[in-house]
């Protein structure tokens, strides 16, 4: 693991979301379970006509470790399309490593970040 002024490099995990917010606490679990020490969570609905950006934060903030460094969660006004919108959610981030992630998957090997 390479660090950056005695910290580790910050991890950017993108969460794309679009018509399937019902499996993001899911995937989000699967994130904030890891242990890699500096991690930066970037979630960005595609325009979905249900969206609750305030409960998405909420359940980040309260299930957050200390870990988890940074935390952006945002809507496009409308639907980009998965290339655009993750190039917009890359283009937010602030990380030095980056890991795309649908909002319907999980990461299931704890060690991977």
């Amino acid at each position: 693991m390479e660090v950056v002024k005695g910290k580790a490099k910050l991890f950017t995990v993108i969460v794309l979301l679009y018509n399937n917010a019902q499996f993001i606490t899911e995937c989000l679990d699967s994130i904030l379970i890891q242990k890699y020490p500096n991690i930066e969570i970037v979630v960005v609905d595609d325009g979905s006509k249900r969206f609750n950006q305030e409960s998405i934060q909420n359940y980040i903030e309260e299930h957050k470790k200390s870990n988890v460094s940074r935390i952006l969660v945002y809507q496009n006004d409308c639907n980009f399309g998965t290339v655009k919108s993750a190039n917009g959610a890359i283009r937010k981030s602030t990380g030095q490593y980056l890991k795309l992630i649908a909002a319907d998957d999980a990461l299931y090997d704890w060690n991977t970040l």
